[in-house]
């Protein structure tokens, strides 16, 4: 698993670094991301319901990036979006950004109403999978669910359950440089 997240941060840019990787190897290890049995290849073909309407995946970020997939009706969710809208721009500005998916069959309407009533419809982006094709291609079973697509465009690691945006392996990756 070291050895994984080490090769995906160093290979993120042609002059990554060992800090960089560092980091990122302190954030699988200490936040519980289990490797999947097999690192599949993501789709990123698969639309995504967007503000400007359907886009596949790969239009909206370049690997690697933590997918973390969430609903309306999921009570730990909600707290959960809250404190990752608190950390959103510091943890994507590391170049490891977070791309938050709802899986509600109502779509971006719901979305979009839910991040409202949240107060955080300013900070989060709004993607919605309502058809939960991308969740399912992503070995989703429980909600919430993040998972780390390295940079060959595979998901290497997966955490099921909420994740603490505060945790101090997330603000240690705030202060590391960007792979």
């Amino acid at each position: 698993m070291k050895r994984l997240l080490t090769t995906l941060l160093l290979t993120t840019s042609v002059a990554g670094t060992q800090a960089a990787a560092d980091c990122g190897k302190q954030l699988v290890d200490e936040l519980s991301y289990l490797p999947t049995a097999a690192a599949s290849r993501l789709n990123d073909e698969l639309l995504l319901q967007t503000d400007a309407g359907p886009r596949p995946l790969k239009q909206l970020e370049k690997p690697p990036y933590l997918l973390h997939f969430w609903a309306s009706w999921c009570r730990p969710c909600r707290p959960e979006l809250q404190e990752m809208a608190e950390h959103y721009q510091q943890i994507s500005a590391t170049g490891l950004p977070v791309v938050p998916v709802s899986i509600d069959i109502n779509g971006l309407a719901t979305v979009q109403q839910t991040l409202a009533q949240l107060g955080i419809a300013d900070t989060l982006p709004a993607y919605a999978d309502p058809d939960s094709a991308l969740f399912q291609a992503s070995g989703g079973q429980v909600l919430p669910m993040t998972v780390l697509v390295n940079a060959e465009g595979r998901i290497s690691h997966q955490f099921n359950g909420s994740t603490v945006w505060s945790h101090p392996a997330y603000q240690q990756r705030l202060g590391c440089p960007a792979p």
